[in-house]
């Protein structure tokens, strides 16, 4: 029985095989293992978390509650974009140099170390590789990895981008606190503003009148007429039984009358300091004074009210302020790696060799089929 001898298309499988697939994956193998830089990775968790205060109710009471709330989910999603943005790449660069930092073993690890001469654009792209970022919506964690050639450069990393968010949360919870006291405060201000104003105008009616309450005055003056009136009446009931019981040459009858008529004039000088107002003090009409007073009375009480209903609403917008206020609530700190796990060079081996020998099985199979077509 004849040997079965190699074909010539046995050759070529073998060569290409041998091309295609043994020496390319050697070739990657080597660079894994011969020449790429060990990668340290620093591993990071944190969320955004608020204080939730009690109202306006609790802080009049002066026992205010406070408690904490889970992660808010917008600023998780800010937190997200801003991590991978440029303004946090030339942020980490100005804290660790990023590109002497990255580029260290540039000459015998091209592939995955950074180029001296990169871009910022070039940075932005290899950010990416530096970076990996896990975010979980459902808890708003945010899970970070940042990976580098030395394990104290990844924790670096790790920590300016901590920072950095730490201070955006911070920043964002101001503008919030803010806008929501600044509406309240400008009211305030112009409550506190209109009752000094009619306080002021109060004490300047005063100082022109020289009386401090008017209506006292008034009711003062009415009892002085109110008195009058009953002096009055007894000084003519005691005329009335003169005039009965004596003749009219009495000399008290006399002096009834002149009692009586000196009682009326006083009480119509009473009267008329009350009714009219002249120049002089004597003559100033209190009632006048007492309807300019009340006026400005009416204004002070309005005033304060408006202020105590302003100052009322600044506190409940406090109290809003403070339950919107936000902070960075940090799980887990940047952690110092004591061995590299990237890259991962068995991993990329074999994945290297199975797409080589795929395409090789692909290239191998079109060329048959072109052949046996012919």
């Amino acid at each position: 029985m004849a040997k079965a001898r190699p074909k010539k298309r046995h050759f070529f499988l073998l060569i290409s095989f041998v091309l295609m697939v043994l020496l390319p994956s050697l070739a990657v193998v080597s660079y894994l293992y011969f020449l790429a830089a060990d990668r340290y990775a620093s591993n990071a968790a944190f969320s955004v978390h608020k204080e939730d205060g009690g109202g306006a109710a609790d802080l009049f009471a002066g026992m205010p509650t406070m408690g904490l709330t889970s992660g808010s989910t917008p600023d998780a999603d800010i937190l997200y974009q801003f991590i991978q943005s440029q303004q946090m790449v030339e942020t980490v660069d100005r804290a660790v140099d990023l590109r002497a930092t990255l580029a260290k073993p540039y000459s015998s690890d091209p592939i995955f170390a950074l180029d001296p001469d990169a871009t910022l654009e070039d940075l932005l792209e290899y950010w990416d590789r530096v970076v990996s970022i896990i975010y979980e919506p459902d808890s708003g964690i945010i899970s970070l990895e940042v990976t580098a050639f030395a394990p104290d450069n990844a924790q670096a990393i790790a920590q300016v981008i901590l920072d950095e968010s730490s201070t955006l949360i911070n920043k964002l919870s101001k503008i919030a606190r803010d806008d929501t006291i600044s509406q309240a405060q400008e009211e305030l201000d112009i409550a506190g503003g209109r009752l000094k104003e009619t306080r002021l105008e109060m004490s300047k009616f005063r100082d022109l009148e020289q009386i401090i309450d008017p209506t006292a005055d008034f009711a003062g003056q009415m009892g002085v007429i109110s008195a009058l009136q009953q002096s009055l009446a007894t000084a003519m009931i005691r005329r009335d039984l003169l005039v009965g019981t004596t003749s009219s040459a009495d000399p008290r009858i006399l002096q009834a009358e002149r009692e009586i008529v000196a009682i009326e004039h006083r009480i119509e000088d009473e009267r008329t300091k009350v009714g009219t107002r002249a120049t002089d003090r004597d003559k100033d009409a209190l009632s006048r004074i007492v309807g300019d007073y009340e006026g400005l009375l009416v204004d002070r009480e309005f005033a304060e009210k408006s202020y105590i209903a302003a100052l009322a609403a600044y506190d409940a917008a406090v109290a809003e302020a403070r339950r919107k206020n936000r902070y960075l609530a940090v799980h887990i700190e940047p952690t110092l790696a004591q061995t590299a796990i990237y890259p991962r060079r068995m991993t990329l081996s074999l994945v290297a060799m199975a797409f080589l020998a795929m395409a090789w099985g692909l290239f191998s199979l079109t060329v048959y089929s072109i052949r046996d077509r012919r």
